[in-house]
């Protein structure tokens, strides 16, 4: 048998209205309807009856148009209070907060899940294997990095894990849509819900770039617990920094800077420092950066993988380095943030120094060998001006050597015989060797 017929009475503050007088409200009003069916029961006549069961069509009928009403009120109360800007009372946003949710048919939402990295795998935060700490350590950094505004501006909405998004082209009179961050921690989600006056295809563009920023945001909170693991235990995760086992540090120094992390790591972190030192002539590349990874950086080596090195400088930044050159020693350091003064100078200074005394021992084990070496003029350039460079201070070209004067006393009649008897006292003691330059170099200075 046929459904029979469903009449709709609309009213606005109790007062029936029209389809036409919904579209005129001005003013803050009070929506109503009110479903009646007819009905035909045996030995009775039809009539109208207000029917509390109704048949399935008229059911779903009235399901959908108390959605439509949802959306319809929703709607007008999200307009009202977009206008009011983003400073925005705690009461009007939790009414924002309600409106977004009675209204599905205006607002397009998505859910993204959560995956964090704890001992060596990712994992999502409701996982029973976790430890509270753990997964509060994980929230707390997520948080963090929401306060912080790089991808996306935020404020609290309220007490509990909910934000709204403060769009970039809003000012404090009005927004340009409406947009929450809500993280679902029972369910290790954090859904997004986007509101747009232009409709709900400008809302889903507007929900994909919020989409791709909080895939950003959870990409940098997952470099941030890797790079808290490496500190903590001096093991490199290969989501971090690829192993290659068949690769030795000398092979690798010769090759290009960042050769020895492989780009394909999934959490790679980008570079933020790189610092070339000059290599003295005298030392072999391969030779010096062992040298330097077994003394200056040895105390920051990571246990499982080669040539790297992890360091937190004093803003708790955590940063790890390698060492790579042909002519040149460079150091490359990657993180998340730009290392501070104990990294870009102190540490810096310190390479600069051990490459000075890694030089000045070549050339000393050299003289030792051979007294009759024959310096280049080069070599001479870098004696003079040793312990300047090695203090940090200017070298004056004017000056390069410390220069006494002596003077002879009255009584002393010749001096030319003084001189000769201590030249002689100098070339035969065992710890005075002349100086052995080639010919270039002499020239030059005549």
């Amino acid at each position: 048998a046929p459904s029979p017929p469903l009449f709709v009475k609309i009213y606005l503050d109790n007062q029936i209205t029209t389809m036409d007088g919904l579209s005129d409200i001005r003013r803050s009003v009070k929506v109503a309807v009110s479903v009646t069916t007819f009905t035909s029961r045996e030995g009775s006549n039809p009539k109208l009856h207000h029917n509390e069961g109704l048949p399935s069509l008229h059911y779903a009928f009235a399901l959908a148009l108390r959605s439509k009403l949802l959306s319809f009120t929703a709607a007008q109360q999200l307009e009202r209070l977009r206008h009011v800007g983003s400073d925005i009372s705690a009461i009007d946003l939790r009414t924002a907060m309600t409106c977004i949710i009675q209204a599905p048919d205006i607002v397009v939402t998505t859910k993204v899940p959560l995956l964090i990295f704890v001992r060596d795998k990712m994992r999502e935060p409701s996982s029973p294997t976790l430890g509270e700490n753990e997964v509060s350590s994980a929230y707390n950094l997520i948080i963090g990095e929401l306060h912080r505004g790089e991808f996306m501006t935020v404020k609290r909405a309220t007490k509990a894990s909910s934000y709204y998004i403060v769009p970039d082209n809003s000012d404090e009179k009005s927004l340009a849509y409406w947009a929450f961050i809500y993280i679902q921690r029972s369910e290790a989600k954090v859904a997004i819900a986007v509101y747009h006056p232009a409709g709900n295809q400008a809302a889903a563009n507007v929900l994909e770039e919020f989409r791709i920023a909080w895939n950003k945001l959870m990409h940098r909170v997952n470099q941030l617990l890797l790079l808290e693991s490496l500190h903590l235990t001096r093991v490199a995760s290969a989501l971090l920094i690829l192993e290659h086992p068949q690769i030795e540090l000398g092979t690798i120094s010769q090759s290009k800077p960042t050769d020895n992390i492989s780009s394909s790591a999934q959490y790679e972190c980008e570079e933020v420092f790189r610092r070339r030192f000059h290599l003295n002539h005298r030392c072999e590349i391969n030779t010096t950066i062992l040298e330097l990874g077994s003394s200056v950086l040895h105390q920051f080596a990571v246990a499982n993988r080669k040539g790297v090195f992890v360091y937190r400088d004093e803003k708790e930044n955590i940063v790890y380095m390698t060492l790579a050159g042909s002519d040149h020693v460079e150091l490359v350091v990657k993180g998340v943030a730009t290392p501070e003064t104990s990294v870009t100078q102190q540490l810096c200074r310190l390479i600069e120094k051990k490459l000075l005394s890694i030089a000045l021992e070549h050339l000393s084990s050299l003289l030792t060998k051979n007294p009759y070496f024959d310096l280049k003029p080069v070599d001479l350039e870098f004696l003079e001006t040793y312990e300047s460079a090695y203090q940090g201070s200017e070298v004056s070209s004017s000056a390069p050597f410390n220069e006494f004067d002596y003077y002879f006393p009255q009584a002393c009649v010749d001096p030319m015989l003084v001189l000769l008897y201590f030249r002689q006292n100098i070339c035969g003691s065992t710890y005075f060797h002349r100086l052995q330059v080639s010919d270039k170099f002499d020239s030059e200075s005549e």
